[in-house]
């Protein structure tokens, strides 16, 4: 007895069906792999079982007679582990008819679903304010005044570092050692104007850090969250130096030395108050396999041509001294810096380096940079997008905002996943 057309068949090759899918969209052909839809088992085209009712067992294809042009944006949205980016030919209208087909959540409606999934503030009123005053800088006017003062202390405290190595020899103290009378470099000790800023600016990001604390609904989560331990990273090498400071030991000026340089963390903190850095550290993870990879072949070529420069140029030139001095002048090669310190003589060290040359640009910037713009411009405009759309969506969970709050200005959507205080977020 014949079967339906769509019914699933038991002659139907298994193997292919869960490695490759065929996908007709009105005469056009798409491929995929069967893992590649998985990735969204709640759609139609990751069931299984709901995509079979538009199996065609003659072409061994699946048929849909829908929009062409939507989906490129359909397909890339598996592809890319769910980066949703619209078409400039498609209208709004009919791509939202087509993500309600596929059963694709919409940017508006994956708003509302992340919307669902609430942040519970504390129960007490103060801690509430508090909290949202620190958090949410579209709260209140005071919120906002406070996030921007936040940014120019930052500001502040990075060139106030900056600033103290102006003229450091000329208070730079040094150690006389009693006994051999010779005198070691020492740790710069700083004028007080320098410290009474330094310990300014560490107290402002101290009573920051406690009212944080202090407010934070869920305490633990906050200290080991990145952006918790960036705030730590910014205020401890204040204590550790003013502890240090009567220390006139080698070691511990050197270890001194390493607690200031970590003053420089101070700068991670504006990724709390500014959403392009933390749209740009999400682009960096949603491609670090590439980059890995990228990473990975940069390593083979650069020891494959410091090697090979080596061999050619140790004998005749000095600089090519080892393995490890060609891996140097490889790296610089590469990157398009080109020092000039060490530079090929030989006629076949200078092909060979011209070769590295043209493979450090296509290795350094031809691969990886278009690879991380598309990542980057597509989770910006999802962003804007969405600030957009967001205004539509002011209203939702009215009834009980007094005890919760959606935390809008720290959630990206891609697509139906969300990202909240994930890396630098």
């Amino acid at each position: 007895m014949d079967q339906k057309f769509g019914e699933p068949l038991a002659c139907i090759n298994k193997q292919r069906c869960s490695e490759r899918v065929v996908l007709n969209v009105r005469g056009s052909r798409f491929e995929t792999f069967e893992k590649t839809l998985q990735e969204f088992p709640e759609t139609l085209l990751g069931d299984t079982e709901r995509r079979m009712a538009y199996y065609n067992p003659i072409n061994g294809e699946y048929c849909f007679d829908r929009d062409i042009l939507s989906f490129d944006a359909i397909l890339f949205y598996y592809q890319s582990k769910g980066i949703l980016s619209k078409s400039d030919w498609v209208t709004e209208k009919v791509f939202e008819e087509e993500l309600k087909f596929y059963d694709i959540k919409s940017p508006a409606d994956a708003t509302k679903t992340i919307r669902d999934k609430i942040q519970v503030l504390p129960n007490n009123q103060w801690q509430r304010t508090v909290w949202l005053l620190l958090e949410d800088p579209d709260s209140s006017r005071q919120a906002k005044w406070l996030s921007i003062f936040s940014i120019l202390v930052i500001v502040f405290s990075i060139v106030a570092f900056c600033a103290e190595t102006i003229d450091v020899d000329a208070y730079t103290e040094r150690i006389v050692n009693s006994t051999t009378n010779d005198r070691k470099p020492a740790v710069a000790v700083r004028p007080r104007t320098w410290f009474w800023i330094d310990t300014f600016i560490t107290t402002w990001f101290c009573l920051e850090y406690v009212a944080r604390l202090f407010s934070c609904p869920l305490k633990l989560k906050f200290i080991l969250s990145t952006l918790g331990v960036i705030d730590v990273l910014s205020i401890l090498p204040y204590f550790i130096s003013l502890y240090l400071t009567n220390y006139k030991h080698g070691f511990t000026l050197a270890v001194l030395r390493v607690f200031r340089l970590l003053r420089v963390s101070r700068l991670l903190k504006l990724t709390r108050y500014i959403a392009a850095l933390r749209i740009l550290g999400y682009a960096i993870r949603l491609c670090h396999h590439q980059l890995f990879s990228l990473a990975i072949l940069l390593a083979i070529t650069a020891i494959m041509f410091s090697s090979i420069m080596y061999n050619i140029e140790s004998e005749v030139n000095p600089q090519y001294s080892s393995i490890f001095e060609s891996l140097w002048w490889c790296i610089i090669t590469m990157t398009t810096v080109g020092y000039g310190d060490i530079y090929p003589v030989t006629t076949l060290g200078k092909i060979v380096g011209a070769v590295c040359a043209v493979f450090g640009v296509v290795l350094m910037l031809c691969l990886p940079t278009p690879l991380f713009i598309l990542n980057f411009n597509k989770i910006y405009c999802q962003v804007l997008g969405i600030e957009l759309k967001d205004k539509g969506l002011t209203g939702i969970k009215r009834k009980n905002y007094n005890s919760v709050k959606f935390s809008r200005s720290r959630t990206l959507l891609i697509g139906s996943r969300e990202s909240t205080s994930g890396l630098v977020l």
